[in-house]
């Protein structure tokens, strides 16, 4: 098993995946109950979203996430490419 796969069963993702401007963001959804995140366009925030929200789920066995956006074509958009 490849140090990659290690990291990824044991859900720790953020710090080989994320660049080091998008680890901002990822600290702020650690230690913040509320965040609040205003980027410029393409910057990243979804991606760091979804690397937390993943790592939590693997950390967690049986947690469900919802991704809810305006229309299901676009959260398939999102969260698949």
């Amino acid at each position: 098993m490849s140090a990659f796969d290690s990291l990824w069963c044991r859900g720790v993702i953020a710090p080989w995946y994320l660049r080091d401007d998008q680890a901002d963001i990822y600290a702020l959804l650690v230690r913040s109950k509320s965040p609040f995140i205003e980027c410029a366009r393409r910057y990243g925030k979804t991606t760091v979203i979804l690397v937390y929200v993943l790592e939590r789920l693997i950390q967690n066995p049986g947690w469900v996430c919802r991704w809810c956006e305006p229309d299901k074509n676009q959260a398939r958009e999102i969260v698949i490419e």
